[in-house]
This record gives structure tokens, sequence and C-alpha cells, in this order.
């Protein structure tokens, strides 16, 4: 006998090596017998797979075996079984004992075993992986902050949508969602507050639909909403008004109250488009025109969205996108004192210079940002832009002097102004005496709490603030003491033509005389003709502005200004 042969398990060795490895074998394995589908074996991995004690599964066939979550996919992996002998790769879901779904990829082969013929499975626990996969899928058709669906998703059910409608003659919606204002939320109290306001309007808009119905969160503030059966206009309506008193819901943001309101837009299928792209932008257009109209509130699109409604809504689109394509430009109208006429400080003005419409009338763009909510993006580039500009003439040796920017309402209601002051500053180390702020009496009384806290704050910085049309809104100078302001400005309607209308005259010269008074600085502006500034030196007004003087400009075209600090007359 060699030593090889020696050596050589044995037969009742081979049977306890298989025996070790069916039984400590990682993989499930169960042998049944083909006759009558019952289990004659399991090993330890097949009963924790499972969850299942030896003798509920020993003995029992297997639609008597509860470990298939779905009996179908028991049914099929049989069928294919019997079928082919050989089954490979079959993924199916298991539940275990204790009531959760196990996924598991399941391998049979029918094999004869001393002529009988059995059934020998092996699975593999991949519910790891299957959970990983469904995760990477939710994230790749969720939005991460509100868990709703997002554009990709949306998009899907859409055209789902429109098949299933057009196949049985329906009607479909596609609604556009805009939180109003939502960029005040964000500004004010903070991008947590912001972020908490979209998980809960994201919540309560879902709680107002049908399980059949979508919302999902598209970018930004903006949703869409997609019902795929729309019984009637008043079943629009109702959804619509719904929608709407759900985002009315009052919040608490980190501590504080908020009320926020929605403009909503409505497109139907096959009224407003056969095609998803087609009512996707028919909603959206109508949610501008509802923005248009005072927001809070929602509007169908029909054909008769004219002309000028989309311009208007063209012109929202484009004002969001003209900072960055760096198609506004400012320009400078010097102010001098009315007896020397010497230079005494600047205002900026912002031009639109658009690469197909030409230039824009500030008249038109300023009024439709405001709207919109583009101002407080469109402010802050002005103020970084003057302070740039202030620390470049510095920068080349010439006597800068103050330059006032102004300031709309919704600036003070949404934006961050102290903190936008504070950055520009900051970043060009400029002192504050250099920036100007100049606003108008409706901007003020919008909200004159506010007002007075803003200005508080840029009076305690040493930023001198200015309100501009004096005269024009329905205040007075005595309300005017509330603020720390230092100068009013004369609305230059008190003078037209080649001279001073004697009505006019007097209400100037009475603005003049008690604002002189209180301690504040008067300037006149739209100063055209030297009739003009002969009746502010009668009446010693302090400063002047307007074409007779100069005409706004660019900054380059100051350089020998700044140098000599006076203007010749």
């Amino acid at each position: 006998m060699t030593v090889k042969e020696d050596l050589r398990p044995t037969e009742a060795e081979n049977v306890a090596l298989l025996v070790t490895a069916f039984k400590e074998s990682p993989a499930a394995i169960s042998i049944m017998s083909l006759d009558d589908w019952k289990y004659l074996e399991a090993n330890d991995a097949f009963l924790q797979l499972t969850g299942l004690q030896r003798d509920e599964v020993i003995g029992r066939t297997s639609d008597r075996v509860s470990m298939w979550a779905d009996e179908y996919e028991r049914i099929r992996f049989s069928e294919m079984l019997i079928l082919n002998e050989w089954v490979t790769g079959f993924e199916a879901q298991f539940k275990h004992a204790s009531g959760r779904i196990v996924y598991g990829a399941l391998s049979g082969k029918i094999v004869d075993v001393q002529g009988q013929l059995m059934i020998l499975t092996l699975a593999h626990d991949i519910t790891e992986r299957r959970l990983s996969e469904e995760r990477a899928r939710h994230m790749a058709y969720h939005d991460g902050l509100t868990e709703l669906p997002n554009r990709l998703l949306f998009e899907d059910r859409l055209q789902v949508a429109l098949s299933s409608a057009r196949r049985r003659r329906e009607t479909a919606a596609v609604m556009f969602l805009d939180i109003d204002h939502f960029k005040q939320v964000n500004d004010t109290l903070s991008h947590a507050a912001g972020d908490e306001l979209l998980r809960t309007v994201a919540a309560d808009i879902k709680n107002t639909l049908r399980d059949a119905d979508t919302v999902a969160r598209i970018g930004g503030d903006e949703f869409a909403i997609l019902l795929p059966s729309v019984a009637s206009p008043d079943h629009l309506a109702e959804v619509a008004e719904r929608v709407l008193e759900a985002v009315r819901t009052p919040r608490t943001l980190l501590g504080a109250k908020v009320r926020t309101t929605a403009s909503i837009g409505v497109a139907c299928f096959p009224l407003d488009g056969m095609d998803a792209r087609t009512l996707v932008k028919n909603a959206d257009t109508a949610m501008y025109k509802a923005k248009g109209e005072g927001r809070n509130g929602w509007s169908l699109f029909t054909s008769s969205l004219g002309a000028d409604a989309q311009a208007r809504i063209a012109l929202e689109k484009e004002l969001r996108t003209a900072i960055e394509r760096s198609e506004f430009e400012l320009v400078y109208q010097p102010l001098v004192s009315v007896d020397e006429r010497k230079l005494v400080s600047m205002e900026a003005l912002i031009r639109w210079q658009h690469p197909e419409r030409g230039q824009v009338s500030p008249d038109v763009f300023l009024r439709v940002a405001e709207d919109c909510g583009a101002i407080v993006d469109i402010g802050a580039w002005v103020i970084d832009t003057v302070c740039d500009q202030i620390r470049a003439w510095m920068d080349a040796g010439l006597n800068a002097v103050p330059v006032a920017v102004n300031i709309s309402g919704p600036q003070f209601l949404r934006g961050d102004l102290v903190g936008t002051v504070d950055s520009a500053l900051s970043r060009t180390r400029l002192h504050p005496r250099f920036l100007k702020i100049e606003t108008t009496e409706g901007a003020i009384f919008q909200d004159v709490e506010r007002a007075a806290v803003i200005f508080g704050e840029l009076h305690e910085r040493g930023l001198e603030i200015t309100i501009d049309d004096f005269g024009t809104g329905t205040s007075s100078l005595t309300n005017l003491q509330r603020l720390p302001i230092s100068a009013v400005k004369i609305d230059g309607a008190f003078a037209t033509g080649s001279g001073v209308q004697r009505g006019r005259a007097a209400t100037a010269s009475a603005i003049i005389a008690m604002a002189h008074s209180i301690g504040l600085r008067v300037v006149a502006e739209g100063i055209e003709t030297e009739d003009q500034l002969a009746f502010l030196r009668t009446q010693r007004c302090d400063e002047m502005q307007g074409y007779l003087q100069a005409a706004p400009a660019p900054a380059a075209s100051y350089a020998a200004l700044l140098g000599a600090q006076r203007i010749v007359a």
C-alpha cells in the first residue's frame, strides 16, 4: 500500500465532509423531493434566512412552508425549474418569520440521487444590496429635502398620465406653483428656515391631493402638481384653492411666525397642449400671469394671454439671469453745491443693455424686478459695484466722493440690506461715509418700524440717508423726524420749462425752509435751466442735480472731474 492510498479519504469520510459542508455553508441550502415537493433537508443558513424552525420546514411541501412573500414568485420559480431543470440568479422576496422582508438570489437544479429526482436550491441574502439599489433609485427620482418626486420622476409620470388620458379621452392638468417672496424668508430668517418652509409646504400640499395625483419639487421654491384625471372645471378650481389654502397655513420657523402665499398656473390636456413639454411651458406661463396679477392666487392658461403678458413673463425670466450675463451697468450723475457748484457726491443709476432688446428703460425693468423679487439681487449687485468703483478711483489716486444708491421697498422688506452693505464695505476696505442710501417715502412707509431699525443700524455705521422724491407722498417732515435721515430730495416736478411755476415754487420754498428748521439738507433734482438754479440760490437750497450740471455718464468719464473736485459752470 502506498502513502497516497493511505491519505485517500474513505467513503464515510467523504460523506462526513459533504454533510459538514452542507451544514456550515453560508448559502441557504435546501433539498426537496421532485415527486411531492416536500422538503427533505435544510441547513442552518436556510433556517436563518427564513426564521423558521426545522419542524416548520422538513416534511412539508413548498406551498405549505410560509417563506415566500409573493406566491406568484414561488410558482414561477417552480415552473422554470421543471422546464429547464436548472435556474440561476432568480431574485425573489422571502418573508422572514419575524415579518420583515428578505431579498434573496435563488438558484435551483434537479439532480438524480441514486435514482430519485431531487431539487437542490441555494439562496443568498441580497437584502443590503437591494436596499442600497432602492435608495440610489429613490435619490435619483426624489428631492432630497422634501422627499417629493423630482422633475425627472414628474416628467415620467406626466408622460404616463397623458398616454392614459389620450386613450380614455379624459382631461389631465398640470399646475406650477411658486412660493411668493420665498427669498425674504431665506434672507431675513436663514436658509435653515427656508428649508423648513419648503418641507412643511411640501407635506401640506401632498395632504390636499388624491393618491393618484403627484406633487413634485422641481427646483428652488417651485413645485409642480399633476392631476391625471380632472372631472370638471369645478374640480380644478377646488384643487387649486385647497392647495393655496394649504400654503397659507401659518407656520413657526425657528421660533418666528411666518405666513406665506403662493402663485399657481394651470394648463390642461388637451385644450392647452397635447404634449408634456407644451403643458409644462403653458403652466409656467400661467404662473407668471398669476404673479403679475398680485400673487396669492391661481391663473388658468388661455390663448388670450396676450403679447403684453407674454413679454412681461419673458422679461422677468431674463432679469433673473441679467447679472450673471453682465448685462447691467452703472452710470453716475454728480450732485453739486448750489452756491459754488462744487462736486459734493454722486448718484449711481442702473442701466440694462439687453443683448436683443437694446437699452431697457429703468422705469420698466425696475418695476418688474420689484414685482418678481429680482430687485433684491439687483440691489446687492449695485451696492457691490459702487463700492468696487469707489475703491478703483481711490487706488488710481483720485479724490473720491460719496456715491448714493437707490433702495426700493422690497429691498427693505425682503433683503438683508445691512448685511449687504457691511459685506461690500468690508471687502473693499471703504469708510461707510463713501456710501449713501437713497429711498422714497413710499418705500419707508410700507413698514416704517422695520425701516427705522434698518436706518438706525446704517446710521450707527456712519452712512447718510436721503429721502428721494419728497413731497410726492403723503408723509410729512414731522414723520421723517422719527428716522435718522440727513437730507431730502425735492422732486423735479416743481420746475418745468424754462421758468419756475409760482405755485410749485411756493411748495419748494416751504419744504426747504421746514427741512432746514429741523437740520436737514435739501437737494433739488431735475434742474435743467439757469432760472431754476437762480431760484434755488434765493431759497438757500443746499445741493442740486440735473442736466444743467451733467447728464449721467459712465464711471470712466469722471476721472478728470474727481481729480479737480469741481465742476466749472
